[in-house]
């Protein structure tokens, strides 16, 4: 990483038992999105709870609600955010600069949010499911239960 090129991010782990939980809240939150199949969903976890919860016909717009949601003060950067729709570099750049340091979305993420996420430091997961997640960058933040 860069020295200087990110703030330090806001630190949080989060256990398999929390992923689980936290992608199938998200999920079940509104029944908008099965019924659609256009509206994307995204949610914020922190304190072992879902924080806040946000959809929007654009992926991007769903991630800007959860983003705009920590800038008033309503909830803090210290946790995981969870997307359906895939992570793009905007996406991963926002959350990053942001300070959340645990990115997770139910699809792939783009090679150049990839490389964000690496110089960031982000812990960035894709393909998230409640019986698994492929953790791209920053593993040490995922952590088993019960360690």
């Amino acid at each position: 990483m860069l020295e200087g090129a990110f703030d330090p991010l806001k630190e949080c782990t989060i256990t398999f038992d929390e992923i689980r939980r936290f992608i199938r809240e998200v999920l079940q939150y509104s029944p908008l999105g099965g019924q659609t199949h256009c509206v994307h969903g995204c949610g914020f976890w922190a304190d072992g709870k879902l924080q806040a919860h946000y959809e929007d016909v654009g992926r991007h717009n769903a991630v800007d609600k959860v983003i705009g949601a920590i800038l008033l003060g309503k909830i803090t950067a210290r946790g995981a955010i969870y997307t359906t729709g895939r992570l793009t570099s905007d996406m991963v750049l926002k959350c990053a600069r942001i300070g959340i340091p645990i990115v997770m979305s139910r699809t792939a993420p783009s090679s150049l949010g990839l490389a964000i996420a690496r110089r960031a430091g982000v812990t960035l997961a894709a393909y998230a499911r409640p019986d698994r997640v492929n953790v791209f960058h920053a593993p040490e933040r995922i952590i088993r239960d019960g360690a």
